[in-house]
């Protein structure tokens, strides 16, 4: 009897929020720190999301923790045919293959200690989670900031829901926004991102020593901001070698840099020595 009332309830509950989701989208502003108006819509568009996963972010303590906690040692050394964590030293292949391990393993639903947030992701179709950051919740509890704040490491409550349908996602944060009891904090799409809409004429940019840029999305900076050859930025550092082609191959008036000092040197007319890092910086600051 338990049984046959716990699946009319879902089947009720299920037409409910299928209504909802069917209705027309509904949007919101939101007022950024900098003044932008950002407006959010929901549903979101169909192609802007993949179907089958839905990030969330639990509640501290709304997860079995002692199924996410993990040891390196023993997870390398148990790896077949794997080197050994006692054979393989603490380097970066010691680490990458603790992670890559981690970042592979699928946990059962029953991971989730809240027996609604777990109705309703199995009623919908989610088979499994999986982590998305590599955060242990036996070790990585706290952390204090250079400002001497105590910063909460709790990026173990991010996982990935996955579905065994691509029809689901919305009406999934429906039903747990409609049947919130505090246990999941964020519950959205996994949106798709396209970080090369802008490509820069730079043949450096896309295959040279700024690759990294367009893997990070730097791209997405210029659309907020693509520079203002009118403004003076001032770099406090060891110096500027200005004779490189994105700093202008000179200095002084007409210049990107129209003057200098070296903090090494001490000096104005050794702008350009022992100017490693101060180059660095300056090539981010004037390369738009």
């Amino acid at each position: 009897m338990k049984k046959l009332i716990c699946t009319l309830f879902s089947f009720v509950l299920l037409a409910f929020c299928y209504s909802i989701t069917s209705a027309q989208p509904f949007s919101w502003p939101e007022i950024r720190m900098n003044g932008d108006t950002v407006w959010h819509i929901f549903p979101p568009s169909d192609t802007t999301y993949l179907h089958d996963r839905l990030v969330l972010k639990f509640k501290q303590g709304a997860l079995d923790y002692t199924q996410l906690c993990y040891d390196c040692d023993t997870i390398v050394e148990s790896r077949p045919n794997g080197k050994g964590a006692k054979a393989m030293s603490y380097d970066q292949d010691y680490f990458s293959v603790c992670k890559q391990t981690l970042m592979s393993q699928e946990f059962n639903p029953n991971i989730i200690l809240d027996p609604t947030v777990k109705t309703i992701l199995t009623s919908n179709g989610v088979t499994h989670l999986m982590r998305m950051t590599a955060a242990n919740p036996c070790v990585d509890t706290l952390s204090i900031s250079r400002f001497g704040d105590t910063v909460p490491m709790n990026h173990y409550n991010w996982m990935v829901a996955y579905f065994n349908n691509d029809t689901s996602i919305i009406q999934t944060i429906t039903m747990l926004f409609i049947f919130n009891n505090g246990q999941v904090e964020i519950a959205e799409p996994d949106f798709i991102f396209d970080a090369t809409t802008s490509t820069p004429a730079d043949p450096m940019f896309s295959g040279g020593p700024q690759k990294s840029l367009g893997l990070i999305g730097m791209t997405s900076a210029w659309d907020f901001e693509v520079g203002d050859d009118v403004k003076t930025v001032a770099v406090v550092d060891n110096g500027v070698d200005y004779w490189r082609c994105d700093l202008g191959n000179g200095i002084g008036n007409g210049k990107k840099v129209i003057g200098g000092w070296n903090y090494t040197t001490k000096d104005m007319t050794h702008v350009y020595q022992d100017a490693f890092h101060g180059t660095q910086v300056a090539a981010y600051v004037s390369s738009t």
